[in-house]
């Protein structure tokens, strides 16, 4: 078609006064993949075509040539067949989430509002359970998405967080294409795994992610999907510039300390020490890690007093670190540093 497209392109972009980079940015796809198409290096994806129609403003639509245009078609290991169940095993003894869980479940039943991204960002620390959250929500809500569920660990809190192109290629195989049929360009690689998702009630958890630029990549183009992001970090401009909504999950309440303890230990051995108990609850900070440690410990030794594992406890974190502080300002009973080694 002599590049029509990319005429077509260049020339609603230059209208506009955009940038290559201005329109990649609203588009998601890279300025370089967007230069090829306009200089007819590249054949554009319909998801592109449909993307720049959209932001553009394009007459007549881009996307109804695109759509025309002949493209060596890839084999695909029938990924319509194919319903992925990633997520990992849920959390035992899983407590104290119960007004995050009843958010997220309702946020996940409600009807999709159109193409509209549906994501949330779990945030808050390393030891707040966001994980567990998530995957335990994941397996509560599997009849939410009879498409599925795809679970990725992006590592972001680690030396080496997983690069997009390795994340393109684990989550087009979850649904189905073989190693051979994925692309090697990224952009190609995004725009099979949005076609492949379109339409699809498909639960997406990208675990541990660093940060929006991470994340972005790997979001699904519709609105049915939905995606659970966890992270240690904010991420005001995935919810600025993709619709994303970010839920803190914060400390365990204490009530749901004090009943984890004694559904672990028994109600007579907790009220037995309530002096103990309280100052325990205080030290276990909500952290569900930890709060896990001391019923699994406690529960092993029942000879051993609540009063006896607070203080090798203490005695244990005033060691290892005893200038960290917490939850400690503000219940002056009681000091102790926030890494809870259990």
């Amino acid at each position: 078609m002599d590049n029509v497209i990319g005429s077509a392109l260049r020339q609603a972009r230059s209208a506009q006064g955009m940038s290559l980079r201005q329109l990649a940015r609203a588009v998601h796809f890279s300025p370089g993949y967007l230069s090829k198409v306009e200089n007819g290096a590249k054949i554009p994806s319909v998801e592109l075509a449909v993307a720049c129609d959209r932001v553009l403003g394009i007459s007549p639509p881009i996307a109804d040539l695109a759509k025309r245009l002949p493209r060596r078609r890839r084999p695909v290991a029938h990924p319509d067949t194919v319903v992925p169940a990633q997520l990992p095993h849920a959390p035992s003894g899983f407590f104290g989430r119960d007004t995050e869980l009843s958010a997220l479940t309702e946020w996940a039943r409600a009807e999709p509002r159109g193409p509209e991204l549906r994501c949330r960002v779990l945030t808050g620390d390393p030891d707040a359970g966001k994980t567990a959250l998530a995957v335990y929500f994941g397996h509560s809500s599997a009849d939410v998405f009879p498409d599925g569920q795809l679970y990725l660990d992006l590592r972001g809190s680690t030396a080496g967080p997983l690069s997009v192109q390795a994340a393109h290629v684990r989550l087009l195989r979850g649904v189905g294409v073989g190693t051979g049929s994925i692309p090697e360009d990224p952009d190609e690689a995004l725009a099979m795994y949005r076609s492949l998702t379109a339409g699809r009630r498909l639960l997406v958890v990208l675990d541990d992610a660093a940060d929006a630029d991470q994340v972005r990549p790997l979001l699904p183009g519709g609105g049915t999907c939905a995606v659970l992001v966890t992270s240690r970090h904010r991420m005001p401009d995935l919810v600025v510039r993709d619709g994303a909504a970010e839920m803190r999950i914060g400390p365990v309440p204490d009530t749901a300390t004090r009943d984890a303890l004694c559904a672990g230990l028994g109600t007579a051995r907790v009220a037995a020490e309530p002096a103990a108990t309280s100052a325990l609850i205080a030290a276990l900070d909500g952290a569900p890690l930890a709060i896990r440690t001391a019923v699994a410990r406690l529960r092993d030794e029942p000879s051993r007093t609540i009063t006896g594992y607070l203080a090798a406890l203490l005695a244990g974190r005033a060691a290892e670190s005893p200038t960290l502080r917490t939850r400690a300002h503000r219940r002056p009973e009681i000091r102790r540093p926030r890494t809870l080694t259990g």
